[in-house]
This record gives structure tokens, C-alpha cells and sequence, in this order.
């Protein structure tokens, strides 16, 4: 299980309301490719395994228009990946 205070985290953490609720959620990535967003206080809300290491902040962004952020992710494969917020899942790669 992922910790907040003792993972192996790269770049800045992206602290925002991302789904919604009105609390911020905390997503950040690691070397070995992990994108883990946490609840304000900490408890795990969800893990992605990415293709490679993330190798910079992850950004907040209504990608496709529907009022609600997606989250943009560098790795260090050279690509972008848009995750849904809520959902997790990969929404593209470029």
C-alpha cells in the first residue's frame, strides 16, 4: 500500500479538487511509473500504472469540454497521457 509520507515520489504533487467534492485530492508520480492520488488526508483513492517513470507534475485540465479536469501527465517515455479524474482511466496518449 502506497504512503503519502514515505513513497518514492518525483516532481511536485498536484493538490486539487479534482472530482468535484469540493476537497482536494492529492495525485503525484514515482520513478517506477505508479500515478497514486490520495485524499486530502491521505487514504488511498487510486493507482495507475504508467507505461514509464513520471517525470513531472501532473496538470489539471478540461481536456474534453465537459466541465469536470482530466489529469495530463509527462513520462519519461517521451509522451502525454490524459487520465479521467474520477475514473482513472486512460483517456489518450500522445
Amino acid at each position: 500500500m502506497p504512503d503519502l509520507a514515505t513513497g518514492n515520489y518525483c516532481g511536485r504533487p498536484l493538490v486539487a479538487d479534482i472530482d468535484g467534492d469540493g476537497r482536494a485530492e492529492i495525485v503525484v508520480g514515482d520513478d517506477d511509473g505508479w500515478l497514486t492520488c490520495f485524499e486530502g488526508r491521505g487514504s488511498l483513492r487510486w493507482r495507475v500504472k504508467m507505461p514509464d517513470a513520471v517525470d513531472a507534475m501532473p496538470c489539471p485540465y478540461d481536456v474534453n469540454g465537459d466541465g469536470a479536469p482530466e489529469i495530463v501527465v509527462s513520462c519519461a517515455n517521451d509522451r502525454l497521457y490524459c487520465l479521467r479524474a474520477t475514473a482513472h482511466c486512460c483517456g489518450w496518449r500522445r
